[in-house]
């Protein structure tokens, strides 16, 4: 950086430190801070994640016992056939309790207790009214589609897959509303330097007028010299309020990006943390910090656990049931449920039951619709990955043109800086003139906006082979992680 330029961003940094109060300054972390606060993007990627997390969780609470219970009245007085044996009436109640429970594995269990009592007056019931009081254990076992194929496993793994996919879909987001901040940022930092250089030249314009002006009546300077004075004084005064335009245009794009009503004040100079150098290494990064290739991953791994289960709802449904129950008989409820809790009269019962789906159509169509959309997934994961060697390749090309650029512009700077010193020299002997001094002048103005330009281009660049690599965040912060 040649002398003049240094003078001029001392300058510059001198007075920003002393209108410090009156105009805050934003740094560019502080920028992005507050962009991804105010982001809908990355609120509503946060939603996303926060309803696949609750997946497993929704699994599991399937598993919570059940408590039922229920009373029933009855009294049948129909006619009959033959009311001296089926009794010319029946009342009945009955009250049952149950606590039931389905498993992960399948299995159902359920501990159940029933009373009822009957009133009946057939000749054959010795006791009447009679109470019947059971206690019963159930417990069924799908055999070969839960208990063997254990979809349970299946599903949660698909669920984990899904929660890594949503985080890293939000690293993502996050990114790429990082990323047009900073691009913001970064053009309103240019514009403010722009500025400065155009209300520079636009005060030495002015200078110059004026030393021409109390030179003119002495005839010390020519009547086309102040002319020309003036008309340089009003070219710069239109080119500073152009340059004005353009910062308050800036400035807007950066406060849409920010998502805020006020982004004033003068902006700090973005960090120079280290990048990667070459493809290898940035393409290293990018596999293992880009979110959009982490997520599309997570992703291709849920839809391969999703097509496994799938594939276990085809299998055919073999249950083992079997049930445990104690019964006690009497006429009153009290010594029925004695006569229960003396286990003396039991009741087994077990068997196997067998259900297969014939034609299986609904489990064949599910099956292929798993099987396209993995397969699509993974041509999507294909993709991603040859363009990220692509943009790869691009971010390093522009970063390696830029920088390249900026060297040759700055010996530019030098040189034009040099040729107007030894044109001013040339002047103060009278070997020069109004129209030499003012020509140089604007070369050195455009060098420096070009300066600028080339400036703002390698940053851009900088910024994007992060984002390539997948440490924006981290260069934001003035350092990466490689």
């Amino acid at each position: 950086m040649t002398g003049k330029w240094i003078l001029l961003c001392a300058t510059a940094s001198l007075a920003v430190s002393a209108a410090g109060a009156e105009s805050p300054v934003l740094g560019l972390r502080e920028a992005v801070r507050i962009s991804l606060d105010n982001s809908p993007e990355a609120a509503r990627a946060m939603e996303e994640l926060g309803l696949a997390r609750l997946a497993e969780p929704g699994l599991l609470a399937e598993t919570d016992p059940e408590f039922s219970a229920g009373a029933s009245l009855l009294d049948d007085r129909s006619p009959r056939a033959a009311p001296a044996f089926q009794g010319s009436f029946t009342k009945s109640r009955t009250y049952s309790a149950a606590l039931s429970e389905t498993l992960l594995t399948g299995t159902e269990a359920k501990l159940s207790f029933t009373n009822e009592r009957v009133e009946n007056p057939a000749i054959f019931r010795l006791l009447d009214p009679t109470v019947d009081s059971r206690l019963t254990f159930e417990v069924r076992q799908p055999l070969l589609k839960r208990f063997w194929g254990r979809p349970d496993k299946a599903k949660r793994s698909q669920f984990r897959a899904q929660v890594r996919s949503a985080e890293r879909a939000l690293d993502r987001v996050r990114e790429r509303v990082a990323s047009g901040t900073v691009q913001a940022y970064l053009r309103v930092r240019t514009a403010l330097d722009e500025l400065r250089i155009f209300e520079m030249e636009e005060e030495d314009s002015r200078a110059l007028l004026k030393t021409y002006a109390e030179k003119r009546p002495y005839g010390l300077v020519e009547e086309t010299d102040l002319l020309q004075a003036r008309a340089s004084v009003e070219a710069r005064s239109i080119e500073t309020e152009l340059a004005r335009s353009r910062l308050n245009l800036a400035r807007d794009a950066l406060k849409y990006a920010m998502g805020v009503e006020e982004a004033g004040g003068d902006l700090e100079d973005p960090p120079d943390a280290a990048l990667p150098g070459t493809e290898e290494a940035a393409l290293a990064l990018a596999g293992s910090r880009r979110g959009d290739l982490s997520a599309l991953r997570s992703e291709v791994e849920r839809l391969e656990w999703g097509l496994k289960v799938s594939r276990l709802e085809r299998l055919p449904d073999l249950s083992l049931v079997g049930s445990y129950a104690a019964a006690g008989l009497d006429r009153s409820a009290g010594p029925a449920m004695s006569d229960m809790g003396s286990f003396d009269h039991r009741v087994l019962s077990g068997g196997l039951f067998l259900n297969v789906p014939l034609g299986s159509r609904k489990e064949k169509i599910r099956i292929e619709e798993a099987e396209k959309r993995l397969a699509a997934a993974r041509r999507d994961l294909e993709t991603l990955a040859r363009g990220l060697k692509l943009e790869v390749r691009r971010a390093l090309e522009k970063k390696r043109e830029s920088a390249g650029r900026l060297e040759a512009v700055d010996r530019l700077v030098q040189l034009e800086e040099e040729k107007l010193e030894a044109e001013k020299k040339d002047f103060a002997r009278g070997r020069s003139n109004t129209d030499l001094v003012l020509r140089f002048m604007t070369d050195v103005r455009q060098a420096r906006i070009r300066r600028l330009g080339a400036e703002l281009d390698h940053r851009l660049a900088s910024a994007e082979l992060a984002e390539a690599s997948g440490i924006l965040l981290d260069w934001v912060e003035g350092g990466s992680r490689p």
